[in-house]
Parts: structure tokens; C-alpha cells; sequence
């Protein structure tokens, strides 16, 4: 689709096929898509972590937004609104969480394998 401007009230409106078998979402390039999985793996760590914590989390696209702050993989660092992100998630959970960006920093997300024809037993007779 050319017109991204049609993209918004397309998925403003795609709740309406609930129950139908059909579902819309916004596709995400490769690179996007490895980024909004970091991002994903910081919320999961994040509110594991922290399950007492009254902070709203909320993925966007390829950025996470926490009590009205962004974070965003820039060139393979995490940033928070141009800040050092473990400092605003310091004081965000008045902890350290050095620990859970390193794994966020070190997910690599591999792409899916393909199946391998001379391995596959369904060929064999």
C-alpha cells in the first residue's frame, strides 16, 4: 500500500472482525521487526522483574513507550528520548537493571531455517 495515510483508519477498524477468522496488522520491515523483539524482551524482563511496578508499558511499532518515556534501538544502542536508557530505568524502578539491557543488547534474532530437501524423510520410500 502506497497511501500510508489510509494505514491508521484500516487498523483503527480492523477490531470489527473479531470472531470472523480475519485479522489485520501493520507488517514491519526485517529490521523493525528485530527491533520492536528487543523491545518486546525488555517489557517481558522488565515486568517480570518488577510485577509490583504501576508503570504503564506499551509497544509501538519498533519503540517502547514507559509512563510517557520512549525507548529506541538507535544504531544497535538503546536510548530513551536521547538519553542513557539504564539511567531513566534506573530511577524509573529505583534499581539497577544493568543486567536485563545486556541481555536486550545481546538478543540476536535469528531468521527462520529453512527446511533442508536432503534431510527430509517424507522423500524416502
Amino acid at each position: 500500500m502506497t497511501d500510508n495515510h489510509f494505514v491508521p483508519e484500516i487498523l483503527k477498524n480492523a477490531g470489527k472482525l473479531i470472531k470472523t477468522g480475519v485479522s489485520i496488522s501493520k507488517d514491519l520491515t526485517p529490521l523493525m521487526r528485530s527491533k520492536a523483539n528487543r523491545m518486546l524482551i525488555l517489557r517481558w524482563e522488565l515486568r517480570n522483574r518488577f510485577p509490583n511496578a504501576n508503570l504503564s508499558m506499551k509497544l509501538h511499532d519498533d519503540t517502547l513507550k514507559i509512563d510517557g518515556k520512549t525507548i529506541a534501538c538507535i544504531e544497535d544502542e538503546l536510548k530513551c528520548d536521547g538519553e542513557d536508557v539504564l539511567l531513566v530505568l534506573n530511577k524509573m524502578f529505583d534499581a539497577d537493571v544493568g543486567d536485563i539491557l545486556a541481555r536486550v543488547k545481546n538478543f540476536v534474532v535469528l531468521p527462520p531455517k529453512k527446511p533442508n530437501p536432503k534431510n527430509d524423510d517424507s522423500t524416502v520410500k
